[in-house]
């Protein structure tokens, strides 16, 4: 049965079940960064960017902004992400941002073949990422952050430290393109990233779109990652996105969809990601509340 990309429960059950002490942090909640589009997470901006492509913190409308993240995955799963973040410019061209995110998976049963049989036991893991951005050139943004993991007593695991590096770039062509990519050093593996984004003008005024390719790797629980969509919004206020995501698997490759929308009222911003889930696991919702000052 093909694993399911967001759900970390089966590496989970391998890590905590089969092993006294799992070889190699297995980062769950490398899975469940904070997606606030349908889009690939390289090209994030504002707060959630500290959490994946530091470059994109830059890239906000306001002098600051402040974001809540909740994350509503199918109730027989157990699993709760909530993540805080806020980033705030400190000049024309620099700006600094903050992240937090919780990880938990609740009432996990044992069997009476684990160390602690027949006892139900709770796991978790909670990221801090700090991170900071400079614009260099018009158009162009370069990003440096660090990440630090630490997970609960159940996992048995050490504290981990992440350290890593993005860039941004609008290449000013007849067809405004733009593209991203970041990395980050993580115990002995890399997480990176690097997507791209073709903004043609529309006949209708008000309106835009965009087209967005993207690919992830170096994850513990999944393997390459490829992202392709489409977003369109009006005059800034309303966006909705679509995008279709393949993850590999030892058995075959299964496209999901994943769909977005956002509203924007003065400096507050509502948003919401579903994504459908491979095997019928259900459907996971990312609701988010932000705040431009």
């Amino acid at each position: 049965m093909k694993r399911p990309p967001h759900y970390v429960l089966l590496g989970l059950a391998l890590a905590v079940l089969c092993q006294p002490r799992p070889a190699g942090a297995q980062r769950l909640v490398d899975d469940w960064l904070v997606r606030t589009s349908a889009g690939p997470g390289t090209l994030q901006t504002g707060a959630s960017a500290t959490f994946w492509n530091p470059a994109g913190i830059a890239q906000q409308p306001g002098r600051g902004s402040l974001l809540l993240v909740e994350v509503l995955a199918p109730a027989g799963t157990g699993v709760d992400v909530l993540a805080l973040g806020g980033s705030y410019r400190l000049d024309e061209r620099t700006t600094v941002a903050a992240g937090y995110q919780h990880f938990g998976v609740g009432g996990i049963e044992l069997t009476e073949d684990s160390p602690d049989g027949g006892t139900r036991i709770d796991v978790s893991q909670d990221l801090f990422a700090l991170s900071a951005a400079r614009e260099l050139a018009p158009g162009l943004q370069v990003g440096a952050g660090a990440q630090y993991l630490r997970s609960s007593e159940a996992l048995n695991e050490d504290g981990q430290l992440g350290i890593g590096a993005g860039a941004r770039l609008r290449v000013p062509l007849p067809v405004p393109v733009t593209v991203g990519s970041y990395a980050y050093s993580v115990s002995e593996r890399v997480l990176w990233g690097a997507a791209a984004e073709v903004a043609p003008g529309l006949p209708f005024e008000d309106w835009r779109a965009a087209a967005t390719v993207g690919v992830e790797g170096g994850h513990a629980v999944r393997g390459t990652t490829y992202r392709g969509g489409l977003v369109t919004g009006w005059r800034d206020l309303v966006e909705v996105g679509a995008s279709l995501v393949v993850e590999p698997d030892a058995a075959d490759r299964q496209w999901e969809p994943v769909v977005a929308g956002t509203v924007r009222l003065s400096r507050y911003e509502l948003g919401v990601v579903r994504e459908w889930l491979p095997n019928s696991f259900g459907t996971v919702h990312t609701f988010r509340f932000g705040i431009t000052f």
